[in-house]
């Protein structure tokens, strides 16, 4: 009985059976198995992703993010009325004018205060604009012409 032994011995390298026939070669394939675990979860992963994203395409989920949306509920295909495109033309062209006559406004306080820091003028000599966008009176310390005299008399307060 003791030859079989012996020849298993010599058989393992020298390595002394515990019992176990084989653990040895199971312990290397578990290791082989788990060397290509992650890399086979993450190819699924990354699979069932692609899959799931073509049918969402297929089936229309992404098209809100791709289509502009209307806030006003106005649809692609629909055409403006002509009533209301005049009317949101001129509603632009009134807030324009508006924008334009305040910064010409600031403008000239901006001259007229910059003239009189630059000439020493007493402080009293500034003109601050009020807050409904009105003046207590029409600077004297730039050269104005009579066109601009007039604009800066609709914004004198009295």
């Amino acid at each position: 009985m003791s030859d079989w032994l012996n020849d298993l011995h010599d058989r393992l390298g020298g390595k002394r059976p515990t019992g176990c026939y084989g653990c040895e070669t199971k312990t290397k394939a578990t290791q082989n198995q788990d060397r290509w675990a992650l890399p086979l979860l993450v190819t699924v992963v990354v699979l069932t992703l692609v899959l799931i994203g073509a049918v969402m395409h297929t089936k229309g989920y992404f098209d809100s993010w791709t289509k502009p949306s209307y806030s006003q509920g106005y649809s692609q295909e629909q055409k403006l009325n002509p009533m209301m495109y005049d009317h949101l033309v001129r509603k632009v062209e009134k807030r324009s004018r508006w924008n334009s006559e305040m910064i010409t406004l600031i403008s000239i306080l901006n001259n007229h205060n910059l003239a009189v820091a630059k000439h020493g003028y007493p402080r009293s000599e500034y003109i601050y604009l009020n807050s409904d966008w009105t003046i207590d009176r029409i600077p004297n310390r730039v050269n104005l012409d009579e066109e601009q005299r007039a604009f800066l008399r609709r914004y004198v307060k009295y």
